[in-house]
């Protein structure tokens, strides 16, 4: 047996507390301060007018900060509380959906869209002189391969979706009927057209559920995962929790739309699938982690892990990868059911097997199960101009690390 003497013992004490805490403290001053200094920089060259961010490692949230504010004019500041537009990260939400009513043996992936939509029994392709499409899958709505279009894409259809919203824009049927009327850009399978597909698998829920689509999302996914401060519309004591938009305008930023006169405020934003929810920085934080759990929420396993796996997992056409939205070809990512998936380091993933989206008010979130990662950056931004944290927060979080 080995004895050591009281000041032996204080002294071995003293070690084993600073090799514990030493690496965290300068871990958090190095890499954290360095990640939130450069975050800063955005807002100093006015570039947004705020982020919320947020770092989760191993179930530990090692990084969160909030900077600047929800509105310009009147100078409030954002924090934990702050609803943003999600845009597109609406998508992710109703993609596991659908796998939800897939492992409830509700709807196979494999079913034909017009078993349950039966106008679209007469699409046709726009480029190939109105002949008839191969019949659209659940499988191609997930995966954007369906032929069904947006304004985004460029193509000959996107002005007939921008039209689509002046005539159809009360509701999620009518947007969908109006939907099936426009001619499909291409066979399923043939290109990945990024938009509207996610709309139609939000009616097929409501179908399917006999719910409206933000019942069915309250019941399914946002209470068994605590998502409280998830919704289509701002509640009224929300009210000023919710951030304005802005857009560049040369050195400066622009309004696109104050909070208080939001759409979000209105009835007028009714539950679709391609976008429309709002959301806090904290609460699409438990959506993220069901995810990396597998569909696993506590003891509770909600959605087999088997059928979550496969968000993991390229699930284009290799012709396909890598993924091109529009005319824009993005390295290193394939896409599986509603997320992309980093099959090489890039952009929005470092790590081979992350997973992840970006939202048109520059929304973003990766998924890294390898690391057991994730990170999420929030702004209310509209358009590109010199505000490019979506495509530069990934390395950022690695770098912050060390890894």
């Amino acid at each position: 047996m080995i004895y050591f003497t009281h000041k032996e013992l204080l002294v071995k004490i003293f070690l084993v507390i600073i090799s514990l805490f030493v690496p965290k403290i300068l871990f958090g001053q190095t890499g954290f301060s360095q990640l939130e200094n450069e975050l800063q920089i955005y807002l100093k060259e006015k570039k947004t007018a705020c982020i919320g961010t947020i770092i989760k490692h191993k179930d530990e949230i090692v990084f969160e900060t909030y900077l600047g504010v929800k509105n310009l004019e009147t100078g409030d500041k954002i924090n934990g509380e702050t609803l943003f537009r999600l845009a597109s990260l609406t998508k992710p939400i109703i993609s596991v959906a659908i796998l939800k009513l897939i492992d409830q043996n509700k709807i196979s992936i494999e079913d034909k869209v017009v078993d349950y939509l039966p106008q679209f029994n007469s699409a046709k392709y726009y480029q190939h002189n109105g002949g008839n499409s191969t019949e659209i899958l659940i499988k191609h709505l997930l995966t954007h391969t369906s032929g069904i279009s947006s304004p985004l894409m460029g193509d000959e259809q996107s002005k007939l979706y921008l039209k689509l919203h002046e005539d159809n824009g009360n509701s999620l049927k009518n947007l969908v009927d109006g939907i099936s009327q426009i001619p499909l850009a291409h066979k399923v399978d043939e290109r990945f057209s990024y938009g509207y597909s996610t709309d139609v698998l939000a009616r097929i829920i409501e179908l399917i559920s006999f719910m409206p689509l933000d019942e069915f999302l309250a019941e399914e996914i946002f209470v068994p995962l605590g998502m409280n401060d998830t919704f289509y519309r701002v509640p009224q004591n929300r009210k000023s929790d919710f951030a304005s938009l802005y857009e560049q305008n040369n050195d400066s930023l622009k309004l696109v739309e104050l909070n208080s006169e939001s759409l979000y405020m209105s009835e007028r934003n009714y539950p679709r699938g391609s976008t429309g929810m709002i959301s806090t920085v904290k609460d699409y934080l438990k959506f993220a982690q069901f995810i990396l759990k597998k569909g696993k929420i506590g003891d509770t396993q909600l959605i087999s892990q088997n059928l979550m796996e496969k968000l993991f997992k390229n699930q284009l056409p290799t012709k396909l990868v890598p993924l091109k939205v529009g005319s824009v070809e993005w390295a290193g990512l394939g896409f599986s059911y509603g997320f992309s998936v980093s099959y090489e380091e890039n952009a929005m993933g470092k790590v081979p097997g992350t997973i992840g989206w970006i939202g048109a008010s520059h929304t973003y979130f990766f998924i890294d199960p390898t690391n057991e990662l994730i990170g999420i950056a929030f702004s209310q931004f509209q358009g590109f101009g010199k505000f490019t944290l979506p495509w530069e927060f990934n390395k950022m979080v690695y770098d912050a690390l060390g890894f």
